[in-house]
């Protein structure tokens, strides 16, 4: 999953792991620091960044954070809480769930499509 393969920020997307079938809609990508915020006050539940350490400052309630590799693999699952900070190792894509939302396993491949 390279920067320049996905739409611009903001922009609608879904994640699909075709083997398990799970998936998540309107993920939004979010750029940067400023987005993710904004993302978060504005109640984006499910945003995408090219990250591979989140905090939680703003944050109400905890969500599900996945890391995700340049080859669009999960190669970790983590839960981040309310003004606690997350590193999620070998990963170069966060995907952040609401809180017991369902996620992909470590190891799957996941798939990026444009809304």
């Amino acid at each position: 999953m390279r920067r320049e393969s996905v739409a611009r920020w903001g922009s609608r997307l879904t994640l699909v792991d075709p083997v398990s079938g799970w998936a998540a809609h309107r993920v939004a990508l979010l750029t940067g620091s400023v987005h993710r915020w904004r993302g978060v006050k504005a109640g984006m539940d499910r945003v995408l960044m090219r990250v591979s350490f989140v905090h939680g400052r703003g944050l109400e309630h905890a969500v599900v954070v996945v890391g995700i590799d340049s080859q669009g693999r999960v190669v970790c699952v983590g839960r981040l809480l309310p003004g606690r900070f997350e590193r999620l190792p070998g990963a170069t894509w966060t995907l952040e769930l609401p809180d017991g939302h369902p996620c992909p396993a470590p190891g799957a491949l996941v798939a990026l499509y444009a809304r």
